[in-house]
């Protein structure tokens, strides 16, 4: 079995990360293998709690948090998940604070790309403030620092993230990551995705990274959003792109984003035979 740490070796050695074959676990069906998963990240939501109340919860925002994040993503490879993380190579040289964007498809992404990320550096997430509620998931939420906004009122959320946002990259050396389309789309549109990662990226004057996932190994639930089987037929996906300089307008950042990940999408939708994209025309706005 790959450990944290040699999970984490793995990446910053390579800029890479695919489940060896040797973890390779028999694929059940959909039927049996959600509620045992489901068991699974409900034990690990819980021991993450458990962990934020103890002395080192003060300091969640770093290896707990990543440990409790390769949790997530180790369990999704015992019930037949294969992971893929490619593109890092760049970041891992660099190291230096970047904002991050990437599209939104499931509630996975948000569990697996911290150990990820926080491989590189440090880590802040934007992030619903109705998520800093819920129970367990909450505390960890809280403990980790992320940056929470009401998506209630636009003006107030941007002047949070601009401030929180570019206190984290410049006071703290952390990189923030932001979901741009704002909720979760099961088709990615281009057009669902605004500039909020630009404008943080030209305030703190630093570069913008976009990161393409595909994560409908979870999808999102017909009823419930955060409810719905897995398939572990369907490999989960990561890849990071270029860098984007802050010294563009924000407009063309956001389409140069929107094309890299669109285009991810696209080749993953023809090699893994499953729709990802809604409108082909993608543009950022």
């Amino acid at each position: 079995m790959v450990r944290f740490e040699r999970f984490r070796d793995i990446l910053r050695e390579t800029g890479e990360y695919h489940t060896p074959a040797e973890e390779a676990r028999p694929r059940l069906p959909p039927l049996l293998a959600t509620p045992l998963f489901t068991l699974g990240l409900g034990k690990i939501h819980v021991r993450s709690w458990w962990e934020t109340l103890g002395k080192g919860g003060r300091d969640y925002y770093g290896e707990r948090w990543a440990h409790s994040s390769w949790r997530v993503l180790h369990l999704c490879e015992q019930y037949g998940g294969h992971i893929h993380v490619a593109g890092f190579q760049g970041r891992i040289r660099t190291k230096t604070p970047v904002v991050y964007v990437a599209n939104h498809a499931s509630q996975l992404e948000t569990y697996l790309l911290p150990c990820i990320l926080l491989s590189i550096g440090g880590l802040a997430v934007i992030v619903k403030s109705e998520i800093a509620r819920m129970p367990f998931f909450g505390a960890v939420a809280r403990a980790s620092r992320c940056i929470l906004v009401e998506r209630t009122n636009p003006l107030a959320d941007l002047r949070k993230v601009l401030e929180d946002g570019g206190r984290a990259i410049q006071g703290e050396e952390r990189s923030v990551l932001i979901f741009p389309q704002s909720k979760r789309h099961t088709l990615f549109d281009g057009d669902t995705f605004n500039s909020l990662g630009a404008k943080l990226a030209q305030r703190a004057g630093v570069p913008m990274v976009p990161v393409a996932v595909k994560t409908d190994f979870m999808p999102l639930g017909r009823v419930w959003k955060d409810i719905s089987p897995i398939y572990p037929a369907r490999p989960i996906r990561v890849e990071c792109g270029p860098s984007i300089p802050s010294i563009s307008d924000t407009k063309t950042m956001t389409a140069q984003a929107v094309d890299f990940i669109a285009g991810k999408l696209d080749d993953w939708e023809k090699g893994d035979g499953a729709r990802l994209l809604g409108r082909k025309g993608t543009a950022g706005r």
